[in-house]
């Protein structure tokens, strides 16, 4: 997962739950799972101690899978997001940050843009006409839509769309 709502994983919205009751069975049960989330009222209190979790990880990611929102997030790089601007800037070393948006719900937690631009592979998947029209959106110049930063600076993306 690229971000994480600042829920516990006994919350329906966690995404470290899904992974866990879906993706983590049968030969898959033996991967190294690393959850975004840890014990603290906020992400910027547990930020320290995710950011050291991360660290140990093997870099770069190999695949990446994005999806994107009816409002052009990806990630959680929300249009008003507090730190959109650091989570977006390519010259940030940070690999995480905190997230707060008005449209996010909960807090988050998210990989930065450089993070995900090192991967091996990354992919875009979205589904849905009203999607299709954003990703166009997004496509334009001088889009600002958050995924707009990744169209624009990805060298290996591939996008798949469904109806």
């Amino acid at each position: 997962m690229v971000d994480e709502r600042w829920v516990p994983d006994t919350d329906e919205r966690s995404n470290a739950r899904m992974v866990e009751a879906l993706l983590l069975r049968h030969n898959a049960a033996d991967a190294e799972f690393v959850p975004l989330y840890v014990q603290t009222a906020t992400p910027e209190a547990g930020i320290g101690e995710v950011r050291t979790r991360v660290a140990a990880m093997k870099w770069p990611f190999d695949v990446v899978v994005l999806g994107m929102g009816p409002d052009g997030h990806t990630a959680s790089f929300f249009p008003g997001g507090d730190r959109l601007d650091e989570a977006l800037d390519t010259a940030n070393t940070a690999q995480v940050v905190p997230m707060r948006a008005p449209g996010a719900g909960e807090p988050r937690i998210t990989f930065t843009l450089p993070v995900l631009l090192k991967s091996r592979t990354l992919y875009l998947h979205i589904e849905g006409a009203d999607k299709r029209v954003v990703l166009e959106q997004a496509e334009q110049l001088g889009s600002e839509l958050p995924i707009a930063s990744v169209l624009r600076r990805a060298t290996h993306l591939d996008v798949y769309w469904c109806p």
